[in-house]
């Protein structure tokens, strides 16, 4: 159901759907949001609409697991800390809108004050859909915007028939084996070497959440090997 933003502007209602890479910078994580209503809104030659988030490489492992985290349904900090500060303002998060802008996307967290009249504030797009995630919130955007940019981006993210290492080259990250297992892909075996010691260098929090992704989807495959190289590398 589309919705009507600020200056009558038409927004889609749009979900997280995973984790992938420009194709223009394959070393670089985006988050792969597409319209909660798929089937209506669909490029011109048929293809799904996609709109990506950049995350800069630097704070990508962070968000990744920020994210499994709240998929996951975990508790967070970032979330105890939001409803603290919600109770104490007398102020509730509504919406995060991401509007067209001049030079860009333009995010805004809407929220209701104690008054109950909404207002809104600018975020990074990162942080305003780890937000939003955090809180459940609704996430729109401006349809002119989703267009023009699912035209012009195109993403990578993890095909459910290929292994992680058969990526041409591309480095391995956690948000790469997260979406093997939520895709239902088993590990190799034998596995590839060069797989092997790339997991085996991921941080003890990242190893960790990968297998409490994996026994949450019932890929028991993918918690024994992550296991196995977390201990190793002890």
């Amino acid at each position: 159901m589309k919705e009507t933003g600020e200056e009558g502007r038409v927004l889609v209602p749009m979900k997280l759907d995973g984790f992938g890479s420009s194709q223009s910078s394959p070393d670089a994580m985006v988050l792969l949001l597409i319209p909660v209503e798929d089937d209506k809104y669909r490029l011109p030659n048929g293809e799904q609409m996609i709109y990506p988030v950049g995350v800069a490489p630097a704070v990508a492992p962070i968000y990744f697991a920020k994210l499994t985290q709240l998929y996951e349904g975990m508790n967070d900090t970032l979330l105890e800390m939001s409803n603290f500060y919600e109770l104490m303002s007398e102020t509730k998060l509504q919406t995060l809108h991401i509007y067209q802008g001049k030079s860009g996307a333009r995010p805004y967290l809407v929220y209701r004050d104690k008054n109950g009249e909404e207002n809104s504030f600018r975020v990074s797009l990162p942080n305003g859909i780890l937000t939003a995630m955090s809180h459940n919130l609704p996430i729109l955007v401006e349809q002119k915007l989703l267009e023009s940019t699912a035209s012009a981006v195109r993403v990578n993210r993890g095909e459910p028939t290929s292994a992680p290492n058969e990526k041409r080259g591309k480095s391995i990250s956690p948000a790469d084996i997260g979406n093997e297992i939520i895709a239902g892909n088993k590990p190799e075996s034998p596995m590839d070497e060069d797989l092997k010691r790339a997991i085996a260098n991921f941080s003890p929090e990242e190893h960790s959440l990968l297998r409490v992704l994996a026994i949450k989807n019932e890929n028991y495959e993918w918690a024994a090997v992550l296991k196995e190289l977390e201990d190793r590398d002890e």
